[in-house]
């Protein structure tokens, strides 16, 4: 999962590239889950599903702008977060 530089927050099925020229995270196969607040430090919001399941990590999404938790976080925000 990912956000843009436009707000928009993607599922995708493979590990998503860059595309800095349209300011975004792109892959083949990926879907619109939610539209945010612009976010211009987009490039920090890949999410790593699978690990947020397994409760390995968690993210945040305050004020419409996708972060993930940093490892220093704890754990109750993890879990506040996973899916």
């Amino acid at each position: 999962m990912a956000q843009n530089h436009d707000g928009v927050v993607r599922c995708h099925i493979e590990y998503p590239r860059e595309d800095l020229l349209a300011g975004e995270h792109v892959s083949d196969y990926m879907i619109t889950v939610s539209e945010g607040a612009r976010n211009p430090d987009w490039q920090s919001t890949v999410i790593d599903l699978d690990a947020v399941n397994a409760a390995c990590a968690g993210y945040t999404f305050k004020d419409g702008i996708l972060k993930p938790v940093d490892d220093g976080e704890s754990n109750a925000v993890k879990d506040m977060y996973k899916l």
